[in-house]
């Protein structure tokens, strides 16, 4: 994960063996008083954001871990014919 972060230059990286107070606040600095990585890491965001991505990301670890529920969903929507709402449960996410 952290290659991904460094290559789509949207935060730095650090070894933990190498790292000491002073290179934390370095990388601290850098990150936040170079506009590029808000920016890398704005677009990211909105396209996580337009492709349901978090939720998406979630349902994968639940499978992945076999920790995925079959939830029921209850969908409401309008009847074309007497405008009133009506109620149709689903099964799945």
């Amino acid at each position: 994960m952290s290659q991904r972060i460094a290559a789509r230059q949207t935060g730095v990286v650090a070894s933990l063996e190498k790292l000491t107070v002073s290179h934390l606040s370095t990388l601290v600095d850098q990150v936040l008083n170079n506009s590029m990585y808000r920016d890398n890491a704005r677009k990211y965001q909105r396209a996580i954001a337009e492709t349901n991505g978090l939720s998406r990301a979630a349902r994968l670890l639940e499978e992945a871990f076999g920790l995925a529920q079959e939830r029921q969903l209850i969908h409401f929507n309008r009847g074309q014919s007497n405008g009133q709402w009506n109620r149709k449960r689903a099964t799945g996410i």
